[in-house]
């Protein structure tokens, strides 16, 4: 009589071996594109309030025309070192209504007639560092709200950093 109890015991181990090392193929398959998707989104940590809304020069705000509506909004950039801001390609500014919203992806040097710089016929140019620019969009719809966005040289979109009421300025 043949007794096979070491088999057995052979047998048992390999088995909670592949088990083991099976377990750790699927969280790890799950675990590494989780943790990598994460690690990506730190990217904006940096910018987060990078742009600002400055009230100090009386804009953002809208008059009417007779061609629409024009919305002034005056945009500051943060102070940060100049690594970090030149990491900056531009921003997306959103007017906002109740029912509505548009956005306006600027970028250094656009040309866009419906969205210009406050006092030039330059293309458009984005604040740099501690700067402050006011721009202004031509609409016919009445938007109540601002919001603004770093928008990164690598093409990542932050989220919104700061928002500001308009209200009529006649």
């Amino acid at each position: 009589m043949i007794k096979k109890k070491g088999l057995s015991q052979i047998v048992a181990t390999v088995l909670i071996i592949l088990l083991t090392v099976s377990a750790a193929t699927l969280i790890a398959s799950f675990l590494i594109p989780f943790i990598k998707s994460q690690l990506e989104s730190t990217e904006c940590l940096n910018y987060r309030d990078y742009f600002s809304f400055e009230d100090e020069f009386g804009y953002n705000c809208f008059n009417e025309t007779q061609g629409g509506k024009l919305y002034a909004v005056s945009i500051r950039a943060g102070s940060v070192n100049e690594e970090k801001s030149n990491a900056i390609a531009g921003m997306r500014i959103v007017y906002l209504s109740a029912t509505d919203s548009v956005s306006v992806d600027v970028i250094e040097g656009m040309n866009r007639g419906d969205f210009y710089m406050v006092n030039t016929s330059l293309p458009i140019t984005i604040p740099k560092s501690g700067e402050v620019k006011t721009y202004v969009f031509k609409n016919s719809e009445i938007f109540s709200k601002v919001e603004i966005a770093p928008k990164l040289k690598t093409g990542k979109l932050c989220e919104v950093s700061a928002s500001v009421s308009i209200e009529d300025n006649q």
